[in-house]
């Protein structure tokens, strides 16, 4: 009886233990959720400007679409490269998480706070939007990793939603503000204001990480067996389907704005307004994208509005369709999320967040390439191409997604992952070839200039 009382009462200590651990876990995920709708809220202002209206600002500074996708493209294949030796490195890139988040989160607004005043000088341009991309992909990678960390996957669509909702509610603001100042101020002074203002409010959400108590979280494995086969084409198949959408959405998010101006002669004022639609356009995306059958709806709109674009002939139909285009373009997000946030304890979320990371700035740096190096008209059908088989990976290729039953699903998959493992390897031994090959020509070509530079001081001295 005695034994009895003393294990009952051990029992009570336990579980009210547990209580109490459970307790603070989630009241420690609140206030994460909470700094990160607030980091949310003031970067919607903050990313509304800086990337909203990069392309505006290369325009009011005298760049052609040629050169627009030359910088881009230059520093996304650079970030690539960045982020693809930190998915090498693995989870220790996110240990002392806190100091990292909070010293990338800083810097990040500072760079892009530089861009306009280094946009005369095309070389400091090219370094600072890189540098701002890099640290920008870091923030992002940690905001993710705290998100895979704190949340399971109905709560993780959840934040996602909201945070592209307030993010989109206060780019509404931005993209008030912005227009303002264009109108009311020369245009390069504006742009320069503007951009410091954004970094402004972007600080404020630093100063919220700051203030936030969090700890490094990391998952237990998970008690579910799930087949490594499994795990490796989810994970391959939603990298490739993320990776196509990106290209897809980048080649229209670089030239919808240069066609649209050239196809109906707007002013610059009157492009000042893309930024306000496409926020417009997230905060409803936000509210009607939350399920698999949304993100299958709005990927068929994210292509159907770019196939029409050239047929918008008057600036209502043009805004109207540029709107659903933004108000489809988060199912790529979502999607990929949902599939990600199924298997993040397999794959580990560092490296669940640093695949995310990746599909978007190598979706940047081929689109950029594309749109640098390929005739308008023939760009514009090879993008349609694009669309038309992320599409076809999405309503097959993807289990969870997919439109087909399971088992026919599961087919397909393999199949499409085992070509896209294969002609992955083909073209890094490529490019490694070809650097490989770079490198010895470089050398060559240094030797022979020292060799010459040899003979000239050789001659000097004996004709001396």
């Amino acid at each position: 009886m005695t034994l009895r009382l003393i294990l009952f009462f051990l029992g009570l200590l336990r579980d009210l233990d547990l209580g109490v651990v459970l307790a603070e876990h989630e009241a420690m995920s609140r206030s994460m959720m909470l700094a990160l709708l607030i980091d949310a809220v003031t970067g919607g202002f903050y990313v509304a400007i800086t990337r909203g209206y990069l392309i505006p600002m290369y325009l009011a500074f005298k760049y052609n679409v040629a050169l627009i996708s030359k910088v881009l493209g230059l520093q996304a294949v650079i970030t690539l490269i960045v982020l693809t030796f930190l998915y090498r490195l693995g989870d220790s890139i996110c240990r002392r998480l806190r100091k990292k988040l909070l010293l990338a989160h800083f810097l990040e607004r500072a760079f892009w706070a530089s861009l306009p005043l280094a946009a005369p000088f095309l070389p400091l341009e090219v370094l600072f939007l890189t540098l701002a991309n890099i640290v920008a992909s870091l923030v992002g990678l940690y905001i993710t990793y705290l998100a895979y960390a704190y949340f399971e996957k109905d709560d993780l669509i959840k934040l996602f939603s909201r945070r592209f909702a307030l993010g989109a509610l206060t780019s509404i603001i931005a993209c008030v503000v912005a227009p303002l100042l264009i109108y009311a101020l020369p245009v390069r002074l504006a742009y320069i204001l503007a951009y410091l203002l954004a970094a402004l409010v972007g600080w404020v959400g630093t100063a919220t990480f700051f203030l936030t108590p969090f700890k490094e979280v990391e998952l237990k494995p998970s008690h579910i067996v799930v087949p490594l086969e499994h795990v490796e084409i989810r994970k391959v198949n939603a990298f490739l389907f993320f990776f196509l959408f990106n290209i897809f959405v980048n080649i229209a998010g670089i030239i919808w704005i240069p066609l649209s101006k050239s196809l109906l002669g707007l002013s610059d004022r009157e492009i000042s307004l893309f930024p306000l639609l496409a926020s417009v356009g997230t905060i409803i995306g936000s509210m009607l994208i939350k399920s698999v059958r949304a993100c299958r709806v709005a990927a068929i709109f994210v292509v159907l509005t770019f196939l029409l674009l050239p047929l918008a002939r008057t600036p209502t139909l043009n805004f109207l369709n540029f709107t659903i285009f933004e108000l489809a373009n988060i199912s790529g997000f979502i999607a990929t999320s949902i599939v990600y946030s199924g298997y993040v304890r397999e794959i580990g979320h560092t490296k669940v967040s640093l695949l995310t990371q990746l599909g978007y700035i190598a979706g940047v740096a081929v689109a950029s390439l594309l749109v640098c190096y390929l005739p308008q008209s023939l760009l514009y059908y090879v993008s349609i191409a694009l669309g038309m088989l992320m599409l076809a990976i999405m309503y097959t290729a993807i289990p969870e997604i997919s439109v087909m039953p399971e088992t026919l699903t599961l087919s397909v998959a393999r199949t499409v992952y085992t070509i896209s493992i294969t002609s992955g390897t083909y073209l890094m031994l490529l490019t490694r070839e070809a650097i490989s090959l770079f490198v010895r020509a470089l050398a060559l070509t240094l030797l022979i200039i020292i060799l010459y530079v040899l003979y000239m001081l050789l001659t000097a001295l004996l004709s001396a």
